[in-house]
């Protein structure tokens, strides 16, 4: 948890001076961590990188390679995020980078959940039951009945 904290922030420091030399110094640095292997660091990056930050553009080709190689290296929540982008697609302008794909969302949605991201459980439960015929509203009160 700790180790997560001072990613975090690490991150927050980074991004918040990205203007300054320090600042690019500490982004340098996150990103090579991610570079490095870092399952953590991989999914901070894909995050700031989706929706820019600062004077940080944005750039989902990066961001959506990071949250592969992420998700490839078992980090939970880019497991989750991975399964929930094949479920809806993605696109960026008129690329189509990720098709939606049911197989492969419950494929990392399940890989997330054995790995406990209790997310992911909820987004899997939501998947199938919607696959079987449920409409929002009835998901919604099985969810909240569990």
């Amino acid at each position: 948890m700790r180790k997560a904290v001072l990613m975090l922030l690490a991150v927050m420091v980074a991004t918040m001076f990205a203007a300054t030399p320090e600042g690019r110094r500490a982004f340098r640095q996150f990103e090579q961590r991610a570079e490095n292997g870092d399952a953590e660091a991989q999914y901070r990056l894909a995050t700031v990188l989706e929706t820019g930050w600062d004077s940080v553009p944005v750039d989902s080709v990066r961001a959506l390679e990071l949250m592969q190689r992420s998700a490839r290296n078992g980090f939970p929540p880019a497991m989750n995020y991975l399964g929930y982008l094949y479920g809806k697609g993605y696109k960026v302008g008129d690329r189509k980078l990720i098709p939606v794909d049911r197989d492969s969302s419950v494929m990392w949605l399940r890989r997330s959940a054995d790995a406990g991201d209790p997310r992911a459980v909820s987004n899997l439960a939501y998947l199938l039951l919607k696959r079987h015929g449920y409409d929002d509203d009835h998901i919604v009160l099985i969810t909240c009945l569990l």
